[in-house]
């Protein structure tokens, strides 16, 4: 038996100085599995749908200038295991639904973001959470901790 050293279909465009909105073409990657855009120049609302994100299981928006809500094509990912959006300017109430679809999700970041509300109690259906960094926020409102230990294999929790 051969084994198969095939890689994930995976773009790493991390660092390059990329600028402006992300480009509709990349609805045309069908089996793509892992995205990096971290640490570029994007800015604004992710204003059109992007609907590639069927096979995505990595997700890295972070260290950009991306605003406004989560855009609702987020909202059915459900083979993602890792989602970064950390360290841009997302704001608004996370809506409880978010966590519906996110049955794999391993690591979460929405780090120094302006999210505020309050953190959704559906979030404990993510039952192979990892890492939680909510931290750098304007949440409001209790933390719900009988949510949190519901997490089993929660191993890094960071609110604050």
């Amino acid at each position: 038996m051969q084994s198969s050293n095939r890689k994930s279909p995976e773009i790493n465009l991390a660092e390059l100085g990329l600028s402006e909105r992300i480009g509709k073409g990349l609805e045309k990657l069908q089996h793509l599995m892992v995205l990096s855009l971290s640490h570029n120049n994007f800015n604004g609302c992710i204003t059109h749908p992007l609907t590639l994100f069927s096979t995505i299981q990595n997700l890295n928006l972070s260290h950009n200038g991306f605003s406004g809500q989560i855009p609702a094509s987020f909202l059915n990912m459900s083979s993602i295991r890792s989602l970064d959006l950390s360290h841009n300017s997302f704001s608004g109430h996370i809506p409880q639904s978010f966590f519906d679809s996110y049955n794999f999700l391993h690591y979460f970041s929405l780090s120094n973001n302006m999210f505020e509300g309050q953190i959704p109690s559906r979030i404990s259906r993510c039952s192979s959470l990892n890492s939680i960094d909510l931290s750098n926020n304007r949440f409001a409102g209790y933390i719900d901790f009988v949510v949190v230990w519901s997490l089993s294999r929660l191993r890094q929790l960071d609110f604050f």
